[in-house]
């Protein structure tokens, strides 16, 4: 995942995400088994915030508009049982965690 903060005149390689403990766990279910970001969602009322959901099972959280990154865990079923295809983040509830779609 790459970020720009110029309106897309340069990118930068958010490196923090793969830096995180719990890559070590992602691995894609084909060859050649790399883990895959499957969504993205930015809060609208903070531009900063942005959640990710990985294929693998896992949801990551960025507080400052994807410089670092942290692995949720509270409140998500390990393993999960299905593997998240979309995120959004719950208007009421920003701060907390995002909805998905495990269908």
């Amino acid at each position: 995942m790459f970020r720009s903060d110029d309106r897309g005149d340069t990118w930068q390689a958010c490196e923090k995400l793969w830096q995180l403990p719990s890559t070590r766990q992602w691995s894609g279910p084909v060859p050649p088994y790399i883990s895959r970001l499957k969504d993205l969602a930015v809060s609208d009322d903070d531009p900063d915030l942005v959640f990710g959901a990985i294929e693998e099972g896992w949801v990551v959280r960025s507080d400052d508009a994807g410089r670092s990154w942290q692995t949720l865990s509270v409140g998500l079923p390990r393993p999960m049982a299905a593997i998240p295809r979309a995120i959004a983040i719950n208007p009421a509830s920003p701060d907390y965690s995002p909805g998905l779609d495990m269908s």
